[in-house]
């Protein structure tokens, strides 16, 4: 006890409560804060061998520790925010300069249950710490965007931050990428529209539909459309965009069937950097099957409904930091969900500006401070954050116009920086190099970092990687 007490840095008394196996129920286990507890206290809880912390701050008026205790507890620690709960608890001693508000405005915003105590928190903030509350950085989670009560089919207003052309002070563009590609026009009404745009017409980053079938039948494009034709069932819905291309390029029936399959089933929701990645794979193939006449209204509709409870599961919680694989994937599952799911759904156009604000205002920078250094080796950091970094700004790019790739070459350039890992990684017999915790050398490992070359080879304009 005494160890938590410090742990938590509190000098409060400490209410240790456990509920073995989840018995607790959110009522129960509300009352018995409210019951045995009082402001200045702090609470530590355990549920299942799971740890949640929270505290009752000083001159708690808003009653928002409470709230957060009576929370249905989750199976993944991640997405409670655990660690700003833990520095707000650090702080309890005295909040002289608001950074335990502050603190608990953030988690409560990102929670639809809290969104009364963060209107409260909110006002507190401006009342007595106005410095600490940034207005455009926090506001718009608790009131409704105006986005959101449009009729569905209007285009995003040109009020989502639009990324400078050159940082503050002045940057030097990266070699290759002179010029962006194209400018904001708001999301492509027509599908596909994710790395592929339909019509004949080519747009400035991506393919054009009609480009992308007259090459699935020249060489040496061509001897690729076999593969897709025999895409490997991979866990879950991995396999869904490889088969929705295989119809989408050569018209192949029996993968979209496939693809329609996979993408109906559940997304699986398990606090996992996997969920992002497995409701991004399902909101591409949704996009490039979209115009297959196999694909009934009321499969579109079943589909649709599954991808909007993941995505809005996932914009509550992509908050919580940028130093893990996990808010870049689960990021990316909102960007595309709002993405594939517009101008059909009235909430798309919330989401995608949700996640490209997620990336522009966090994600990105922390890439930039990193100066194209990634974290997690050539396992984690090379199959989930660079590909989700690498994804995120070509979708965002196809679909929109706005080349984030060139923002971030001249804001230092740190996507050739990340690519050049991948260029100098790779051995002369094309295998990569094992080490940290890269734990497999494989087809499929290296499968995945050449995607990743590719990938970054296109956004950046880099010759070495086309090597």
């Amino acid at each position: 006890m005494e160890r938590q007490q410090a742990a938590l840095g509190a000098a409060a008394a400490t209410v240790l409560f456990c509920a073995v196996c989840g018995a607790a129920e959110r009522g129960d286990l509300t009352g018995y804060i409210r019951e045995r507890s009082k402001p200045g206290d702090t609470v530590y809880v355990e549920v299942g061998g799971r740890s949640v912390r929270a505290a009752l701050v000083k001159a708690d008026e808003e009653g928002i520790a409470a709230s957060l205790m009576g929370m249905e507890i989750p199976q993944n620690w991640y997405d409670i925010g655990d660690r700003q709960l833990l520095l707000m608890a650090r702080r309890l001693a005295g909040d002289e300069d608001g950074e335990a508000l502050l603190l608990l405005y953030r988690f409560a915003i990102r929670r639809e249950e809290l969104k009364d105590e963060a209107v409260k928190l909110e006002g507190t903030l401006k009342e007595r710490f106005p410095e600490r509350f940034d207005a455009p950085k926090h506001q718009e989670s608790v009131k409704p965007a105006a986005s959101e009560e449009k009729p569905p089919g209007d285009e995003i207003q040109g009020d989502i931050p639009v990324l400078p052309v050159a940082a503050a002070g002045g940057t030097t563009p990266g070699p290759f990428l002179k010029a962006p590609r194209g400018t904001y026009e708001g999301i492509f009404r027509g599908h596909p529209k994710i790395f592929v745009r339909d019509g004949d017409r080519e747009p400035g980053f991506g393919i054009s539909l009609g480009e992308l079938r007259r090459r699935a039948r020249t060489a040496p494009w061509s001897a690729f459309t076999g593969r897709l034709r025999e895409a490997p069932e991979e866990p879950v819905h991995y396999s869904a965009p490889n088969l929705a291309m295989s119809w989408l390029a050569t018209g192949n029936e029996s993968a979209a069937r496939r693809a329609i399959e996979i993408i109906k089933q559940p997304i699986r929701m398990d606090g996992t950097t996997y969920m992002g990645d497995h409701l991004e794979a399902v909101c591409i193939a949704y996009d490039w099957l979209y115009n297959y006449p196999g694909f009934s209204e009321e499969d579109k509709r079943a589909v649709r409904e599954s991808i909007l409870r993941s995505a809005e599961q996932m914009r509550r919680i992509m908050h919580d930091h940028a130093w893990h694989t996990r808010p870049y994937a689960w990021a990316n599952g909102v960007m595309f969900a709002g993405l594939a799911l517009y101008p059909e759904e009235p909430r798309a156009e919330a989401l995608a500006r949700a996640a490209v604000e997620q990336y522009k205002r966090y994600l990105i920078p922390a890439r930039q401070m990193h100066d194209g250094a990634w974290q997690n080796s050539m396992a984690y950091g090379r199959k989930y954050m660079v590909r989700s970094v690498f994804h995120a700004l070509s979708a965002w790019t196809s679909a929109t116009g706005e080349d984030l790739w060139y923002h971030a070459a001249v804001d230092g350039n740190w996507t050739e920086r990340m690519l050049y890992m991948l260029i100098y990684a790779c051995r002369p017999d094309y295998s990569y190099v094992t080490y940290g915790d890269f734990y497999q050398s494989g087809w499929t490992a290296e499968t995945k970092s050449y995607n990743n070359l590719l990938s970054g080879t296109y956004g950046t304009r880099n010759p070495y990687g086309q090597g």
